[in-house]
């Protein structure tokens, strides 16, 4: 497993970008398909705040939002 130590945020928002699309491509969904999107990572992030690799939610879930879309 990874340490929290030596992951930055954008790391972080990285590992929930390419989970969300692994899981999006798994499921047979459009990787553009933004309810899908919108889901799944909310759930890659709730699950990093649960397992206490990072502490804000809303911050982290707009970060990679706005990644994954390039906005």
């Amino acid at each position: 497993m990874f340490s929290n130590y030596y992951l930055t945020m954008d790391d972080k928002c990285d590992l929930i970008i390419e989970y969300t699309k692994d899981s999006i491509k798994n499921s047979g969904w459009d990787l553009n398909d933004v309810d899908g999107i919108t889901w799944f990572i909310a759930n890659n992030t709730d699950a990093m705040v649960k397992a206490g690799v990072i502490e804000d939610y809303d911050s982290m879930f707009v970060k990679c939002f706005k990644k994954y879309f390039n906005l």
